[in-house]
């Protein structure tokens, strides 16, 4: 399979723009300039620009992949590193928090007793999960942009497409790789990106919980940090070393390069690169787009999310087993209330919208002092304003279709899998009953999976909740006619119709949609059709699509045209020395020091942290289970009993360095001057959150796991030779 990504109207805000500073930036491995390479190694790195990216030779991009899932192509949601010749990647603990759940009930409970494999067959498999791991990146700007000056910005866009699809299909024809083309400088730059898709991917250990997530919510965003936030999977590729679908034949993959493990530990002023995938930064959107984003539609987020992590933790705190149920969901959620919160703290504090404005004010006057430049650029900020007004309307209603829509309700994205069934039966085709027996048939394989653990009272809860939330913080446009119907029925209160519908739905009773599945075919629809919740969910959706992705689209294009002017103008004014794309989900490093920080006046961070304060925070809190310690790691670090790869009375746990990071960024190698792995990174203070919108190194700092740290645990508490023995260390 074969993946085209491109949206310019999304991709305008990948524009190279104002110069950095040597801690700040994603750069792109395959682009970084002579002067970035002297500034790299100026800073302590002492390889060379092909010991990072090279397609002739081994290299450290070789080692670093992407974590995803089906349907997320290239967007990756965690990075991970190689650190053996058999296929051994090393990721974050809550980047796989969700595979663990899978294999965790009350008998066997890997949250939390842990998992070590000592065998592959023992090796759990981790469903729909893919390992992206980059082959090549090739520069197509002309090949994909060549002719098309002077179309019209739809015709543009659709032979962008067009043209995209044929380059990625040559590229990858008689290969066994994906590819995936990417826009940089505001469409000035086109980068094919082609990489191995491998489907195979196994769990082979875990700590327990109480190591892996020490700290929990309480600690989250925070420092100082004892987080041991690592694990451990395997990629199986087929008998000729390429990906396969998931077979018990496969073997363990032999990546070109791996990471050597250090034993030698960190000390402050290290050089520290990260290599990863970074999802998502805005560093140069405008003012009245960060206000927008940060202060209000956070705001509408932060609200949202809180209504559901309280029904959730409300049940979980009195029925155990729900905690397998939600227990990675209440962590997700946690991490982006806390990084919503962080942006508006650090923003407002470091004055980064007054700083936005200067910038602004600065490109301004640039403007005005020249009659070509007002030509070319004069009223776009003006101009952009207006139309992002627009723009934002529908970026609140599509934040409310996902947070309280999609991803509110289970109940929600459940019931819409049904509307192709429907679909088929409207439709009155003769081969239509044919192919709504197919579909009835597919449906009724997931029914299993989707019940087996649904707790459907939470989810009535969850869905009354958030319906009342969107009726009352969306203009009427953006409600369905049913949701209109049911609001005036019920006086607004959202929470009794869901009890209602809750009881009569067939929805939430297998059996019930067992039966109604076997008799599409001589009863028909109507009992769905009919159904509250089914007639709930479609409206929602329906309206996504008649009233918000249509309108939105056309919105972005049209505040792209003045962005990509404005930043345009941004280029001319300033230069295109040294400067970096904001992160998308393609290949980045950033690099720094390890180095303490003062955040706040009377807050001085030292830059590690060890084992001492994992158990002084322990017995500090021995009331708050977010910081629960393994009595066998209690008894380790009392004795002082840390093994052959830590020589001293203070284990290391964790450790902050100054290089830039951002979401997808979670798993990724931490790597010394010369190439050798020191650390996972995992985290960010919560200080400095706001490094997306704007970097400045005096308060943004990364978190990252000590590499000593693990092989400790790997030897004295895992006692994993299974896994010892094939890493190697130096």
């Amino acid at each position: 399979m074969r993946h085209f990504s491109i949206g310019l109207s999304v991709l305008l805000l990948l524009l190279f723009s104002i110069p950095s500073k040597a801690d700040e930036g994603f750069w792109v491995p395959s682009l970084l300039s002579k002067y970035r390479m002297e500034d790299i190694k100026k800073a302590g790195f002492k390889l060379t620009k092909e010991d990072i990216y090279s397609i002739n030779k081994k290299c450290i991009k070789d080692a670093v992949v992407g974590l995803s899932s089906e349907g997320m192509g290239f967007k990756n949601f965690c990075t991970a590193s190689f650190v053996s010749g058999k296929g051994l990647l090393v990721t974050n603990y809550h980047c796989v928090m969700r595979y663990i759940e899978q294999y965790s009930n009350a008998e066997h409970d890997l949250l939390a007793n842990g998992y070590w494999a000592d065998t592959t067959t023992r090796e759990l498999r981790c469903f729909e999960l893919k390992v992206n791991q980059l082959v090549e990146i090739r520069d197509v700007t002309k090949e994909i942009t060549a002719g098309l000056e002077n179309l019209s910005a739809a015709e543009y866009n659709r032979q962008l497409d067009i043209r995209g699809k044929e380059i990625v299909a040559k590229a990858t024809k008689g290969t066994k790789l994906e590819g995936g083309i990417t826009s940089f400088m505001g469409g000035n730059q086109f980068l094919l990106a082609l990489y191995k898709v491998f489907e195979d991917v196994r769990l082979v250990g875990v700590p327990p919980i109480s190591v892996g997530k020490f700290g929990g919510d309480s600690d989250n965003w925070q420092w100082p940090r004892h987080t041991g936030d690592f694990a451990f999977l395997r990629v199986y590729a087929n008998s000729d070393n390429n990906p396969a679908k998931w077979r018990t034949s496969n073997q363990p993959y032999k990546p070109n390069h791996f990471l050597p493990i250090s034993a030698n530990g960190v000390k402050e002023n290290d050089f520290a690169m990260v290599v990863g995938f970074p999802s998502t930064s805005r560093r140069y959107i405008p003012s009245f787009a960060l206000e927008q984003i940060v202060k209000d539609d956070n705001q509408h987020r932060i609200a949202i999310n809180e209504a559901k992590m309280k029904i959730m933790s409300e049940a979980m705190a009195t029925d155990a087993n729900v905690k397998f149920r939600y227990t990675t969901r209440m962590s997700s959620m946690m991490n982006k209330l806390l990084k919503w919160k962080g942006e508006l703290y650090g923003i407002t504090v470091n004055g980064i919208d007054k700083n936005r404005q200067a910038e602004e004010e600065a490109f301004t006057k640039w403007v005005n002092a020249s009659p070509e430049r007002i030509a070319k650029y004069g009223g776009v900020l003006d101009s952009l304003r207006a139309k992002y007004n627009i723009l934002s309307m529908y970026n609140r209603a599509d934040l409310y279709f996902n947070e309280a829509g999609i991803s509110g309700a289970e109940v929600v994205p459940y019931a819409g899998k049904f509307e192709k069934l429907v679909s088929i039966v409207k439709s009155g085709r003769k081969t239509s009953a044919k192919a709504a027996e197919g579909e009835a048939r597919h449906l009724k394989t997931l029914l299993p999976q989707i019940y087996s653990n649904w707790n459907t009272d939470i989810d009535q809860k969850v869905f009354g909740k958030l319906l009342g939330m969107y009726y009352k913080n969306l203009p009427s446009y953006f409600h369905p006619e049913y949701m209109v119907e049911v609001g005036q029925k019920y006086n607004g209160n959202f929470e009794k119709f869901a009890e209602d519908a809750f009881r009569s739905t067939i929805l939430t009773d297998s059996s019930k949609v067992s039966s109604f599945l076997d008799s599409v075919g001589t009863k028909g629809i109507d009992i769905l059709t009919n159904d509250p919740i089914y007639k709930m969910a479609i409206g929602l959706y329906m309206t996504n699509v008649n009233k918000i992705i249509r309108q939105r689209s056309k919105a972005q294009d049209e505040n792209g045209f003045y962005y990509t002017r404005y930043l345009t103008g941004i280029i001319e004014m300033r230069g295109m020395d040294n400067l970096y794309p904001d992160a998308n989900s393609t290949m980045r490093i950033s690099y720094g020091k390890v180095k303490g920080v003062s955040p706040s006046n009377g807050i001085n961070y030292s830059y590690c942290t060890t084992a001492d304060g994992m158990y002084e925070k322990r017995v500090k809190n021995s009331d708050n289970a977010d910081y629960k310690m393994p009595a066998r790691l209690k008894k380790l670090v009392e004795e002082k009993d840390f093994g052959k790869y830590f020589k001293g009375d203070k284990l290391p746990i964790c450790f902050l360095t100054s290089a830039h990071t951002s979401s997808g960024n979670s798993g990724s190698p931490v790597i010394d001057a010369k190439g050798r792995f020191i650390g996972i990174n995992f985290d960010r203070i919560w200080q400095g959150a706001y490094s997306d919108y704007q970097f400045t190194e005096e308060n943004c700092r990364n978190i990252s796991v000590d590499s000593r740290f693990i092989l400790f645990f790997l030897e004295k508490f895992a006692k994993s030779d299974y896994i010892l023995s094939e890493i190697v260390v130096k």
